[in-house]
């Protein structure tokens, strides 16, 4: 009489949650799919990950595992609401204006999870724009922003008449590799009331900016050498921390430059150290 099979011992259903969430977090999100339909309790898991990482770059090529993989996000994103979000991060191209919306809907919809971080990569095409969703800024869980749209597109934000009291819990702010039109500076002294820190990295094409700010303990900014930043005024009573770079062409390899630092004004409560 033949021996009965032994059947192998689940051990990662029987890992905490916590721990579970740990491992997942290793795996891309085609692969966490994949499991999210083995059992019940791994369905369960996949969908309570406190952190969500959506990146469309493998997938390039490939518009049949682009869909698959938008769809899943809508799902998974519909059945997170009312558990503990952590950190939503996109990285994301736009070819069609089908899945600019599928990004604005998750953005949306990171709003009712609750999520506490937001990072978003969008990569867009030269001279286009794309406007920050105005459910966004009505977030109350939102506490840092970081957002980066590619080379030479244009960052908006809608009318801060419209969000005066929209992004109450942000504190870090963090936009890279875009341009921004005078509405940020209206946007940032009227709607960002509670932000400490604001990272303006490499921003291009814009020629004057003004911070105004009652909260604000640090601030980064940088441009390359062929940004066209030439304004550049500050005021925050709370100001701690204050790192300005600017990239010029090298005058020996460069028989014209035209690049001139930027007129600076500065006022605070009290003298930095």
């Amino acid at each position: 009489m033949s021996k009965p099979l032994k059947t192998s011992t689940d051990r990662f259903t029987s890992l905490p949650e916590h721990v579970a969430h740990e491992i997942l977090k290793f795996l891309p999100l085609e692969d966490i799919s994949r499991l999210s339909v083995v059992s019940r309790t791994c369905r369960q898991v996949c969908i309570s990950m406190p952190s969500l990482k959506v990146n469309a770059a493998p997938y390039r090529y490939s518009t049949t595992k682009r869909t698959q993989l938008m769809n899943y996000v809508d799902r998974l994103l519909s059945l997170r609401r009312g558990m503990d979000s952590r950190c939503l991060f996109i990285d994301w191209g736009l070819p069609s204006t089908e899945e600019e919306h599928r990004v604005l809907s998750w953005l949306h919809n990171a709003v009712v999870c609750n999520f506490k971080q937001l990072k978003l990569i969008l990569r867009l095409k030269s001279g286009s724009e794309f406007t920050v969703p105005p459910s966004l800024l009505c977030s109350t869980s939102l506490e840092s922003l970081t957002v980066n749209i590619g080379i030479n597109a244009l960052l908006k934000f809608p009318s801060y008449y419209s969000s005066i009291n929209g992004f109450s819990s942000l504190k870090s702010l963090t936009l890279c590799g875009v341009r921004i039109d005078e509405s940020f500076s209206n946007w940032v002294s009227i709607c960002c009331k509670f932000l400490r820190k604001l990272c303006l990295s490499q921003i291009k094409e814009t020629k004057s900016l003004v911070i105004n700010s009652s909260s604000m303990h640090q601030l980064f900014i940088s441009s390359t050498y062929n940004n066209e930043l030439c304004h550049l005024q500050v005021s925050a009573e709370t100001l701690e921390y204050m790192t300005l770079r600017w990239e010029f062409d090298d005058p020996l390899t460069t028989e014209h430059c035209s690049f001139l630092p930027p007129s600076f004004k500065f006022s605070c409560g009290e003298e930095l150290s």
